[in-house]
């Protein structure tokens, strides 16, 4: 119940219908990934799915004090669930899927998290690490920079901007190869988006 009325209060009934709804006492830690303005983001297990899980990083600082504080980052969450769930996105290849959302306690606070498909092969940097990445061919470098460009063009259809394109928010994924050189599939993490 609480859930719904918080859904519906934010504008978000019509996603929350699609979304799967999971349990926080479901969602395992495995270990931390990494950590932003926003999020702090944990390779998790939930149910028997491994996942990404991107929780809202409630500091202790003097502007949580603010009435406008904990709505403006739940905002945050909300707008993620939104623009994952929106055509183009919600079905492009090129874009990390959101698997579904919950609601964990937190002192005394309840918070929202969202988890995301998990990226095996980490982030962009962590794929082209500093020591290898002259060992990368070209025909791969330019199949993910391909896969990074139809991704922003989905959301740009949308009328979202990323407004924070760097290697640690892009993520890549195992896929079939699409030649004997590539073996690997660029998604797209949607970490700091706005409308235009």
């Amino acid at each position: 119940m609480l859930n719904q009325l918080c859904l519906n209060s934010l504008g978000i009934s019509h996603a929350s219908k699609k979304l799967r709804k999971i349990p926080s006492q479901s969602v395992k830690k495995i270990r931390f990934l990494a950590t932003g303005e926003t999020f702090q983001v944990h390779e998790c297990v939930a149910g028997s799915t491994v996942v990404a899980v991107k929780r809202l990083q409630l500091h202790d600082r003097l502007d949580e004090s603010s009435p406008e504080y904990f709505p403006q980052r739940l905002q945050a969450v909300v707008r993620e669930i939104v623009i994952m769930s929106r055509p183009p996105v919600i079905h492009h290849p090129n874009i990390v899927s959101l698997q579904g959302y919950g609601w964990r306690t937190e002192g005394q606070r309840v918070s929202p998290f969202i988890a995301l498909e998990f990226a095996q092969h980490g982030t962009l940097r962590q794929f082209f690490p500093p020591s290898i990445r002259r060992l990368r061919t070209s025909v791969v470098k330019l199949a993910l920079l391909g896969d990074v460009a139809l991704g922003l063009a989905a959301l740009h259809r949308s009328g979202i901007v990323h407004g924070d394109l760097k290697l640690d928010n892009i993520l890549v994924f195992p896929s079939p190869p699409r030649s004997a050189q590539e073996k690997s599939l660029q998604k797209f993490l949607i970490s700091a988006t706005r409308y235009l």
